[in-house]
């Protein structure tokens, strides 16, 4: 999925007669921005399909696939094809950069994933917890709203 959504990527920078800054920004699409220098681990937050909503999500626990089960992993993973699912706890939006990690009854949304709905990998440093809530900042927000455009969300459902 990721090599399709780079595919995508490059297909919207090709048909804009002028080059938007944010998508500009996004780097290492094809691996979910999860590399040597910037590896996934607990407690990181990506960028997730979660049903038919682009969400946010912290990673909780990593798995990958070893002798016909599944092992958890607390080890860093710096290819995303590595993982065999993933934990996250999921943070739904709710107006702009603002998501609730508990949905209307009072439940907080915990999910194991397969890891090709991870969608981008994004600095924790652009995140900001508060009680109930998390709020993106700077290249996070920019990133988040570029994925959570009609026309890239469908493609990207349409993709799974």
């Amino acid at each position: 999925m990721t090599a399709n959504l780079a595919n995508l990527q490059q297909f919207e920078l090709s048909r804009q007669k002028q080059i938007d800054r944010i998508t500009n920004k996004i780097i290492y699409l094809e691996s979910a921005n999860i590399t040597q220098d910037f590896p996934l681990q607990q407690c990181d937050y990506v960028i997730v399909l979660y049903g038919m909503k682009i969400c946010i999500a912290k990673v909780i626990a990593m798995y990958y696939e070893g002798y016909g089960n599944h092992c958890y992993s607390q080890n860093v993973v710096t290819q995303i094809e590595d993982l065999s699912y993933i934990l996250l706890q999921v943070y739904l939006p709710i107006y702009l950069n603002i998501f609730a990690s508990q949905t209307v009854e009072g439940y907080t949304l915990f999910t194991h994933h397969c890891p090709q709905n991870i969608i981008y990998h994004i600095k924790s440093n652009e995140v900001i917890i508060g009680d109930s809530s998390l709020t993106l900042t700077g290249v996070a927000h920019n990133t988040f709203n570029y994925f959570n455009r009609n026309t890239i969300k469908n493609s990207i459902i349409n993709m799974m």
